[in-house]
């Protein structure tokens, strides 16, 4: 039931969605609401224009279909759980609002649907997803997209792709892809991007991923930059170009995006496509870290712990690895426990180093050096030579110089 209505609710642009700040388009939108899920679960009714003698008859009747209406929808709600409690409050102000028999109105979503209105087909498919009516859904997504709905193109490629309404059918699903991405949409370009980059449904080819990006990212969708900047920077269906890279990083950044912001911080540290700048590198690293970058506030630690680009300050490195920890980035874990095995900024506690170190993965190449030297000397743990030369094992190549080869030497090995 979640599935459908998350599936349903990200499809294209939520068009059911309350302005708080726009009361009288909140009243509109839900007499809108009010108006489609009566027309769903109700059946049609002609009848024609009562008497004027009968008119007090006609409205009890009329009061009684609304009751019954609303306790139909209540109870749907609560036992489907797929609409809000905003959902039933605005199907209850609806109901208010029914006119009396004979009443002028206006056209409902399913009349529009019928009547050929693709962005209504759309949106009646839309709500059928969330009442789990997939079959209907599809029918009504494929109509609409063979109209030239761009949204509707990209829900109807979804429902082929995963057998939701329809039989899985990988070709159909294909198409409607490639009939989406050519309505340029950049959120549809960037999807099909994604789908040849992760090859998910589609066999994975970069090449591909990458052009479909740069459809999406010369519309300045940030998600492209981003992920063609990193195309760029590993050579990922292109040669590694770390200009381009940062091209697109800032191209990103400029958009606020921290992903980016943070990879241009890097790119400024390392000097890779741009000339090296520790205190550029910095100024992004801190842009990122503000938005909640946990990456950029590892690195942003480091730069203050080892004062670049900035002043030493132990204080401050403390406080950005720490910040990264609480949200749960492994590498400051790392870093803030070298802080306490130093005694940097905090009183020198090898027990609590040894904790921190071994909250790492087992596999993490610096944790396991640095467990295996306190091992070895007894800091922060009981000696234990044993211990220590698993340690340094799990450490493998890529330790610092100083364990290398320490796991094939025969206890007690100190130098």
């Amino acid at each position: 039931m979640q599935f459908a209505a998350s599936h349903a609710m990200s499809l294209g642009k939520p068009r059911l969605e309350y302005k708080i700040d726009d009361v009288r388009g909140q009243e509109q939108a839900d007499a809108l609401l009010g108006r489609q899920l009566r027309d769903l679960f109700s059946p049609e009714i002609n009848q024609p224009e009562p008497d004027i003698e009968e008119a007090g008859i006609e409205s009890s009747k009329a009061m009684g279909f609304k009751a019954f209406v609303y306790i139909l929808i209540l109870i749907f709600a609560v036992t489907g759980g797929v609409m809000t409690i905003h959902s039933v409050i605005a199907t209850r102000q609806f109901m208010s609002q029914i006119p009396e028999e004979g009443g002028l109105q206006e056209p409902t979503l399913d009349e529009q649907a019928r009547q050929g209105d693709m962005d209504a087909q759309y949106e009646l498919g839309r709500i059928l997803m969330i009442v789990q009516d997939f079959s209907t859904a599809t029918s009504w997504f494929r109509q609409a997209a063979e109209q030239g709905h761009n949204e509707a193109m990209l829900a109807l490629a979804i429902n082929y792709r995963d057998g939701i309404g329809v039989r899985r059918n990988h070709d159909r699903a294909i198409f409607w892809f490639y009939q989406a991405g050519e309505t340029h949409d950049p959120e549809i370009q960037a999807h099909i991007g994604w789908l040849y980059d992760s090859g998910h449904l589609l066999n994975q080819n970069y090449e591909q991923a990458l052009y479909w990006y740069l459809q999406a990212a010369r519309q300045d969708n940030e998600f492209s930059q981003v992920r063609i900047g990193v195309m760029f920077s590993v050579g990922l269906g292109t040669e590694v170009d770390d200009e381009q890279a940062v091209y697109w990083y800032k191209r990103a950044a400029a958009q606020g995006n921290a992903m980016a912001q943070g990879n241009l911080g890097a790119r400024y540290a390392q000097g890779h496509g741009v000339e090296q700048s520790y205190e550029e590198a910095v100024y992004w690293f801190n842009t990122a870290a503000l938005q909640g970058d946990t990456n950029s506030m590892v690195n942003l630690g480091m730069a203050y712990e080892f004062g670049l680009g900035v002043e030493e300050d132990y204080h401050q490195a403390l406080h950005w690895y720490r910040e990264a920890v609480e949200l749960g980035n492994p590498s400051g874990i790392n870093f803030l426990a070298a802080m306490y095995f130093y005694g940097r900024g905090v009183t020198q506690d090898f027990e609590r180093a040894a904790y921190l170190f071994k909250q790492m993965p087992s596999t993490d190449s610096r944790a396991a050096s640095y467990l295996g030297m306190m091992y070895e000397h007894g800091l922060g743990v009981h000696k234990d030579h044993n211990q220590a030369m698993e340690w340094y094992k799990r450490a493998g190549e890529s330790a610092p110089w100083w364990v290398r080869g320490r796991s094939e030497m025969v206890p007690p090995f100190e130098e």
